[in-house]
């Protein structure tokens, strides 16, 4: 009889996991791809656009901020940045919130009117699509 073992370290064992846990994540949003194309873009968008704002607005903002730091003020940097200008890096994360705050806003104005459409399955909806359509022919003027 063939008898096979395998010796597994700690740091595999992490590997291992986080290689199953991606394989795990890109199935679920294959399936959700394949299922519904036209809702995966939407998802896909609003993920992104929430995920960049918050990166942008709070990530560089801190980067912006740490580089003032006592710890790198003996690094040579070919083009400093003035104080006057430095000072408006408040406006970076102030911008972004509310950039964050209105996809947030937006995504919950979407589902609620997507739940609405949906809770009332038994009455037509002639107006939602009309209104729909028109503001699909507007949206393509411009």
């Amino acid at each position: 009889m063939f008898s096979v073992s395998f010796h597994i370290n700690e740091g595999e064992e992490d590997l291992i996991a986080k290689g199953l846990m991606s394989l795990l994540g890109f199935g679920v949003i294959f399936i959700v791809s394949v299922c519904d194309p036209r809702g995966f873009v939407v998802m896909l968008d609003k993920v992104v656009s929430f995920s960049l704002n918050t990166e942008v607005g709070l990530f560089v903002f801190i980067m912006l901020r740490e580089s003032r730091e006592d710890r790198f003020q003996h690094l040579a940097v070919p083009l400093p940045v003035g104080d006057c200008v430095f000072s408006l890096s408040w406006l970076l994360p102030t911008y972004f919130l509310f950039a964050v705050t209105y996809d947030i806003l937006q995504t919950l104005a979407d589902v609620a009117h997507y739940l609405h459409f949906y809770s009332h399955s038994q009455e037509p909806h002639y107006q939602n699509l009309t209104g729909s359509l028109t503001a699909a022919n507007l949206s393509m003027l411009l």
